[in-house]
């Protein structure tokens, strides 16, 4: 995780650390020393470096939707919407990126009044009646 700071510019260092934290956040025993490394950090600096590239923010939306269900205060998901929201933005032709980036924003709304309320705002319909028009092939989106 370290690396992540080390070499920021490498995106395929940072699509593959964001990978790895996903992996870890599967368990709750990992999650307290997971969490002294403020994970959310360094996901929040790559997909901002690195955002271009479909397999960071793909990764990143993974993580950060992994990671919310260890946040019982709330805390990351007022600040991962925005994330998610400019990767579902910069990469609209990812079916893979939008499927976790549509989980992650359910996720981060559910129960969150103020979440749902920017989201609504922001017109996140257009983005999901757009997606659902890109990729109508795909039953589960």
């Amino acid at each position: 995780v370290y690396s992540m700071d080390q070499h920021q510019n490498q995106e395929e260092l940072q699509a593959v650390g964001c990978r790895l934290i996903a992996n870890l956040a599967k368990t709750d025993e990992r999650m307290i020393p997971l969490f002294q490394c403020k994970p959310t950090d360094r996901i929040f600096k790559a997909m901002d470096l690195h955002l271009t590239s479909e397999r960071v923010q793909r990764y990143g939306c993974l993580v950060l939707y992994k990671l919310s269900y260890h946040d019982r205060i709330g805390l990351l998901q007022l600040v991962a919407w925005s994330k998610v929201l400019r990767a579902i933005e910069t990469h609209e032709c990812s079916i893979e990126l939008t499927k976790i980036a549509f989980e992650s924003l359910i996720r981060f709304s559910d129960g969150n009044r103020e979440i749902k309320t920017v989201l609504v705002r922001l017109d996140l319909a257009s983005h999901v009646i757009q997606a659902m028009d890109n990729f109508a092939f795909d039953k589960k989106l």
